[in-house]
């Protein structure tokens, strides 16, 4: 069911005319001011300053030292966590991009870790010598205070590193509903 409301004046208890919705609003939001919710909430971390050494089969939370935004205060770039502020669903986008370049036939993985497990993964494998680069996107239903970080996992025989910069390799999650 699709509805247009049109209002000239909002009176409110408060008399600030801002109201707040309990549940999210069907949109992209554009044009609305004063409104509460699931906007709100969500947050982009990346990796900054420096690379990081991943060993090979040995499943790594990915460091990410600095923040895009946080609409929040959830993401701790100290613990390279989100901490779930309230329970919904949250789309969830990761991108782990390696500086080396990979064997033929290599195998990567970018991976979600919901409190400390794994929750969602991609396979990637390369058919010739290449850098490599991961992206997982999911829609998690997610409750408080869990907390959800982006992980790697390769199977290259050796060390690899991990590229550091905002649009190499960053974790972007939001509540949707």
């Amino acid at each position: 069911m699709v509805s247009t409301v049109k209002v000239t004046n909002i009176d409110t208890p408060d008399n600030t005319g801002n109201i707040t919705f309990d549940r999210p609003i069907v949109g992209d939001g554009s044009g609305l001011t004063g409104v509460s919710g699931a906007f709100e909430v969500g947050a982009r971390g990346y990796k900054s300053a420096s690379t990081q050494t991943i060993s090979t089969a040995t499943r790594t939370v990915v460091e990410l030292d600095a923040e895009s935004y946080d609409l929040d205060g959830g993401f701790n770039t100290t613990t390279d966590r989100y901490v779930v502020p309230t329970t919904g669903e949250y789309m969830c986008v990761g991108v782990v991009r390696y500086t080396s370049v990979f064997d033929a036939d290599a195998r990567m993985q970018a991976e979600f870790m919901v409190n400390g497990a794994l929750r969602t993964f991609t396979n990637h494998h390369s058919s010739h010598a290449a850098v490599m680069k991961g992206v997982v996107a999911d829609i998690l239903q997610l409750n408080a205070s869990d907390y959800v970080q982006l992980s790697t996992y390769h199977l290259t025989g050796g060390d690899e590193t991990c590229q550091d910069g905002e649009y190499s390799t960053f974790l972007a999650i939001h509540r949707i509903s």
